[in-house]
């Protein structure tokens, strides 16, 4: 009796055991954090290997983290580890800048502005520029001042905001913004440029 009862714990056993190890063979590997991945690739990319940066960015950006995202359309459109691609480039620019990414939000615009694998248009590129500048991202303050001192993306010239956004830009010490503001500067009326300059004081 003491046998045929052991004997039963130890088949149970063996049968919980068994099903143990499958559940764990069908539940996988843990996937890894998108974040991480994204992190890794950046490392991986300033090490040269550009596979892995690239395989690395795409997990990242499928599990929908912006820097991933943006990291993988810089690839694809410099063509870094992989052929250029700017149109699939241009459709993840556009789901990390969707996420509020502004390094995405300023190379969207740069894309429009250029008409770089997608139709020029100002208007997009002034509307995606102005988004990553409200968030304080340097290029992009630089960039819309840029659009506003050319009139591209609005109705006309208006050299008082781009003289603000020229300020904001060099006071994140972007050089050449640095140096437009100067010359913007000799052509605005004292009036303007003080209205500028408290703007961006504000």
């Amino acid at each position: 009796i003491i046998a045929l009862f052991w004997g039963g714990i130890m088949v149970t056993l063996r049968k919980c055991l068994a099903a143990l190890a499958i559940s764990v063979v069908f539940a996988g590997p843990v996937l890894a954090d998108p974040s991480e991945d994204a992190t890794n690739g950046f490392n991986a990319e300033t090490k040269g290997d550009f596979a892995t940066a690239l395989r690395l960015y795409r997990l990242s950006a499928l599990a929908g983290n912006p820097y991933g995202q943006g990291n993988l359309a810089n690839m694809l459109r410099a063509g870094r580890g992989t052929p250029k691609d700017l149109p699939e480039a241009l459709r993840w620019y556009n789901k990390a800048a969707e996420q509020n990414f502004p390094d995405s939000q300023y190379n969207l615009g740069n894309m429009y502005e250029l008409g770089e694998g997608v139709k020029q248009d100002f208007a997009k590129a002034f509307e995606w520029y102005r988004k990553g500048a409200e968030q304080g991202y340097v290029p992009a303050e630089s960039a819309l001042g840029t659009m506003y001192a050319a009139g591209n993306g609005v109705k006309q010239p208006d050299l008082v905001q781009a003289y603000f956004w020229y300020s904001l830009a060099a006071a994140g010490k972007d050089p050449m913004a640095t140096r437009r503001m100067g010359t913007l500067g000799q052509r605005l009326k004292p009036e303007e440029k003080a209205k500028a300059e408290q703007m961006a004081k504000d």
